[in-house]
């Protein structure tokens, strides 16, 4: 991905990795790949604990409301999904997925019409049980192709984009094997979801303002709303040390941004003052720094 500032101005060639974590840009409504997997791979978390709360049915007399329990869940988390922009390069693996998805959904949908029809509740899941577990293999691949971390992985669930693989079986037709989760585990995804957002906005409003600057001066003028910016995204990043959400990939991911965010705070604050200043050399100075710390950030983002 090209890092090409937009304006010559020497200085703020920094602005190609902060406009990189803060969305690649302030020029687009999509979220950076970093951004996407970790939005999409914490609204499966928050869709698993969820689900790994419902009651587990244990006779077939049960199976009909155990899926009208779960189908609700997975069509929230599927509107999630779609409310999200990832970049252009993951774009059509992403729907592709969701289309997937669409397609179990319309199977248990069809699950839940022939059981309140009075259909035979064992014939019922047996019938569709290949069927929906095949588009889950697919969507499984889809996932790993997106590099997502808790979707379509055994981690947190056997989940595909979140959503239940083996949404028939036998014995439990629509439940998870998330791992254990207390019952603010969904509260807590929520908040991770929430948080992450936030600070990614803030960022991007950071990058924006700064890489549409043309000159020293004009940077100067626009130190005010990016430092707000800044605290917004000190404000969110500080959220994420309160909480704990009980899935090991999204809370190594959590305490990482948690220890990263306020280094990018700090250089991009002295990047700032620089730039208030009106001081050219020192901006020019703190590039080298902006762009490891940025990309310590990233790491944290992404596990690597």
């Amino acid at each position: 991905m090209s890092l090409v500032p937009r304006r010559p101005l020497a200085g703020l060639a920094a602005l190609g990795a902060v406009a990189l974590i803060a969305g690649c840009g302030g020029g687009s409504d999509s979220l950076s790949a970093e951004e996407f997997r970790t939005q999409a791979d914490a609204i499966c978390a928050d869709y698993n604990s969820q689900a790994d709360q419902l009651a587990e049915p244990t006779q077939p007399s049960e199976f009909l409301a155990s899926l009208k329990e779960i189908v609700p869940l997975q069509a929230s988390q599927l509107d999630k999904l779609k409310e999200l922009e990832p970049p252009s390069e993951l774009s059509g693996t992403f729907d592709e997925a969701l289309a997937l998805l669409d397609r179990q959904a319309g199977v248990l949908d069809t699950a839940v019409e022939r059981l309140e029809g009075g259909e035979d509740p064992e014939a019922v899941l047996n019938d569709i049980a290949t069927e929906a577990g095949s588009i889950g293999d697919e969507a499984d691949a889809k996932a790993e192709e997106l590099g997502l971390k808790v979707c379509g992985t055994d981690d947190a669930g056997d989940t595909s984009d979140g959503t239940d693989t083996s949404a028939a079986p036998t014995t439990a037709p629509a439940t998870t094997e998330a791992a254990p989760a207390t019952t603010s585990a969904a509260t807590g995804t929520e908040a991770y979801v929430a948080d992450v957002q936030a600070a990614a906005g803030a960022l991007s409003e950071f990058g924006t303002v700064l890489s549409t600057s043309t000159g020293i001066e004009d940077l100067k003028s626009k130190v005010p709303g990016a430092r707000a910016s800044l605290d917004t995204f000190d404000a969110a990043i500080s959220k994420l040390e309160g909480y704990s959400l009980g899935i090991p990939r999204l809370d190594e991911q959590r305490e990482g941004l948690a220890e990263t965010g306020p280094k990018v705070s700090d250089v991009l604050r002295r990047f700032l003052d620089a730039a208030a200043a009106g001081d050219l050399a020192a901006v020019q100075a703190l590039v080298p720094e902006v762009t490891s710390t940025i990309g310590e950030f990233q790491s944290a983002a992404t596990g690597t």
